[in-house]
């Protein structure tokens, strides 16, 4: 969480903004109700989350051609580049980490994470 506050206030917008600006950059382009109930946030909230990020020059808005009342959020071309570098020391430090586990290991932590997760939420 305190990892992801820092990037966001580096990146100029908040941490929700982040996790949604994640999902419309890794897992493709999203409608504001995808995001609203992928994350969680009020409709309301994230009109609000994609103001900003349109604004940021994050995302863009666009009207869907088969439905034109809706609206796709996309990333703009370039954000991974934008962003990337900021997560670099963080994928470093997990690389040197995980190299300290055995294969057995690192499956059991994984098994476990995924076996919480749904206890989680």
């Amino acid at each position: 969480m305190l990892f992801s506050t820092a990037i966001s206030g580096r990146l100029g917008i908040n941490s929700s903004d982040l996790e949604c600006l994640d999902i419309v950059n890794l897992g493709g382009a999203a409608t504001a109700g995808q995001l609203a109930a992928a994350t969680g946030l009020s409709t309301g909230a994230i009109t609000g989350v994609i103001d900003r990020l349109v604004k940021a020059g994050y995302v863009r808005r666009r009207r869907d051609a088969k439905d034109r009342r809706r609206v796709i959020i996309e990333p703009l071309a370039g954000v991974e580049r934008k962003i990337a570098p900021m997560f670099a020391s963080l994928s470093h430090a997990m690389a040197k980490l995980w190299s300290t586990y055995s294969d057995n290991d690192l499956a059991l932590i994984t098994e476990w994470v995924a076996e919480s997760y749904p206890v989680m939420v």
